[in-house]
């Protein structure tokens, strides 16, 4: 039991990097992904936008032209950049006469295009860590079972000692909260078996620590 317990512990320690490091990426593409939209509008989308209202005026042709809302989908607004880079190709040198650069459509498609693959990226981070706390949630089980397997042996080696008792009730217990919390909760009643402190002739001042760590599932 002990060492299924070790086991638990070591195999919960690379979920709980896995988890942090997946919620990093998360956020990191969704700061990407507004940054493109916010560059794609500002500096794309409205310049083509403001010359087409000024030199095509009110045409059929400026319907392309119109400026999406701020708080549209992703997938929308990639759409309406791409129908704005299409329209805008008839009239490229008109643009281009006003002080938009060369390829100022190909600039648009680019930050497009990368808008939606931080979007795409951002998705499939979310499901690895959907997955990754998954596996760590049914590890943190297994280390749970473990801990109740030992707590009447080790209560048993304890006896009545009250400090040795109270490090290992502490050391045991493990809120349920956030799986961030939680991810190495096994790891203090391992650390109070695995010392000789348990036994009632030898309490040893290291047993402390780990209650003091009592980031550990309730048994």
């Amino acid at each position: 039991t002990k060492q299924e317990l070790d086991d638990a512990i070591v195999t919960l320690s690379g979920h709980a990097s896995d988890q942090a490091q997946t919620l990093i990426e998360a956020q990191g593409a969704t700061q990407t992904q507004e940054s493109l939209r916010a560059e794609l509008l500002q500096f794309h989308m409205a310049p083509i936008n403001r010359i087409a209202k000024l030199k095509l005026g009110n045409t059929p042709e400026l319907t392309p032209f119109r400026m999406p809302n701020g708080t549209i989908p992703i997938l929308k607004l990639k759409a309406d950049a791409d129908g704005m880079a299409a329209a805008a190709t008839t009239y490229s040198a008109i643009f281009i006469a006003a002080g938009l650069p060369a390829d100022f459509i190909a600039q648009l498609k680019t930050v497009a295009t990368a808008m939606v693959n931080a979007r795409t990226a951002r998705s499939e981070t979310s499901k690895r860590r959907q997955g990754v706390t998954r596996s760590l949630q049914a590890m943190l089980t297994i280390g749970r079972r473990a801990v109740h397997v030992l707590d009447p042996l080790v209560r048993k080696v304890i006896g009545k000692d009250p400090g040795l008792l109270t490090n290992w009730t502490a050391a045991k217990r493990v809120p349920r909260t956030g799986s961030s919390t939680t991810a190495a909760t096994p790891a203090a009643a391992a650390a109070v078996v695995s010392t000789p402190a348990v036994a009632p002739a030898t309490p040893a001042a290291s047993t402390p620590a780990a209650a003091a760590q009592s980031h550990t599932p309730t048994t």
